[in-house]
C-alpha cells in the first residue's frame, strides 16, 4: 500500500514537473517572440525615421549647394551635418546619406504625360514593345485624354471599360492624368508594360529634356535615333558620365541642337528614391521635390510615398 501511494506520488510529480517545463518553454518562446518583435518593431523605426529625414537633409544641403549638369555641389561646412559626400548626383546614380541609398534624377530626364508629345510617347512605346502592344497602348492612352468618346482604331473609350471589362470608371476624357501610376487603368498597360515605362514618365513637370541627366533612350525618343545610335551614346555615357549636346550633335549630323527642347541643366525638380536598411528593418520612400526657392519657400515637396 505504501509502495503504490509512493509510486502514485512519484507520477504526480513528474507530471507536474512535466506541466511546468512546457509552461516555461512556452514563455521562453513567447519571450523570444516578443523580443524578436520589439526589435523589428524598434528597427522599423528607426529606419522610417532615417528614410523621412532623408528630403529635409536634402532641403538643407540644396540650400547652398551649387547645381551642375549631372549633380549637385554642397559648399557648406561637412562638418556640421551628418554625411561624407559633397556631390550628389542627378541621373539615377545611387548616392549615400547616413545609412541610406539614395537615388535621384531630375524631371528634366523625363517625358511629360501633360506636355503629351505624340511623337515622343509613340516612339517610347514603339521602342520597348511589339508593334500590336504599343498601339493598343498608345490609342489608348489618346483616348484617356482626348474630348471626345469615339475610340482611336485600337484605342478604348466607355464603352471598352464599362461593358467589354465590367469596369466601375470611363476615361477623363478633357482632364489630364494626376499621376503616373493612372496609367494602370488605361488599356494596354498591365503590370510589365507599366513596369517598363513608369520610371521614363512624369506628370506635370519635365520642360526641356536636360541630355546630361536623361537615359539615352530618352534621347534616342526625342531625337528619333537609330538602336546603333542610342548605343554609342550609351558608350558615351559609360565612358564620360554624362552626354552632351556636343555628343548628340555628332551623332545627328545636325549643326546645332535645338536648345528650346533640351538643354544641360537641371529642372531643380527632382525624384528622389530613398531605401534604408537598419538591422532586420528596411523602409522606401519616394518623393518629388522642387529646390527651386520662392518668396516664401525655399523647397517644396511635390510628391510623397511611402
Amino acid at each position: 500500500m505504501i509502495r503504490n501511494e509512493r509510486g502514485s506520488a512519484i507520477i504526480f510529480v513528474l507530471v507536474i514537473a512535466l506541466i511546468a517545463l512546457s509552461v516555461s518553454a512556452y514563455m521562453l518562446r513567447s519571450a523570444k517572440d516578443v523580443l524578436l518583435t520589439a526589435e523589428m518593431l524598434r528597427d522599423k523605426i528607426h529606419a522610417k525615421f532615417e528614410a523621412e529625414s532623408i528630403p529635409e537633409l536634402l532641403a538643407f544641403i540644396t540650400a547652398t549647394a551649387k547645381f551642375e549638369k549631372n549633380y549637385f555641389h554642397f559648399e557648406g561646412d561637412l562638418r556640421k551635418i551628418p554625411v561624407d559626400n559633397e556631390t550628389y548626383y542627378l541621373d539615377g546614380r545611387e548616392n549615400t546619406m547616413l545609412d541610406s541609398k539614395v537615388e535621384m534624377l531630375d524631371t528634366g530626364a523625363m517625358l511629360p504625360l501633360w506636355a503629351f508629345d505624340h511623337s515622343s510617347i509613340s516612339k517610347l512605346f514603339y521602342n520597348e514593345f511589339e508593334p500590336s502592344k504599343a498601339s493598343i497602348m498608345y490609342s489608348s492612352l489618346i483616348d484617356w485624354k482626348d474630348a471626345d468618346d469615339l475610340h482611336q482604331m485600337n484605342g478604348a473609350e466607355s464603352h471598352y471599360y464599362n461593358f467589354e471589362k465590367k469596369l466601375p470608371y470611363t476615361p477623363r476624357n478633357r482632364f489630364d492624368i494626376q499621376a503616373v501610376e493612372e496609367l494602370r487603368l488605361i488599356r494596354g498597360f498591365d503590370n510589365e508594360t507599366y513596369d517598363k515605362v513608369k520610371d521614363n514618365l512624369i506628370v506635370a513637370l519635365g520642360g526641356r529634356l536636360n541630355v546630361s541627366t536623361a537615359p539615352p533612350e530618352i534621347i534616342g525618343v526625342m531625337f528619333n535615333l537609330s538602336k546603333r545610335e542610342v548605343d554609342y551614346l550609351k558608350g558615351v555615357k559609360k565612358e564620360k558620365g554624362e552626354i552632351t549636346l556636343a555628343d548628340i550633335e555628332d551623332v545627328t549630323g545636325a549643326g546645332t541642337v535645338m536648345t528650346e527642347v533640351v538643354n544641360e541643366y537641371p529642372s531643380y525638380s527632382v525624384v528622389v528614391d530613398v531605401y534604408t536598411e537598419k538591422g532586420k528593418a528596411a523602409e522606401r520612400l519616394r518623393t518629388i521635390m522642387s529646390f527651386k526657392p520662392t518668396r516664401d519657400k525655399p523647397y517644396k515637396i511635390l510628391r510623397w510615398e511611402n
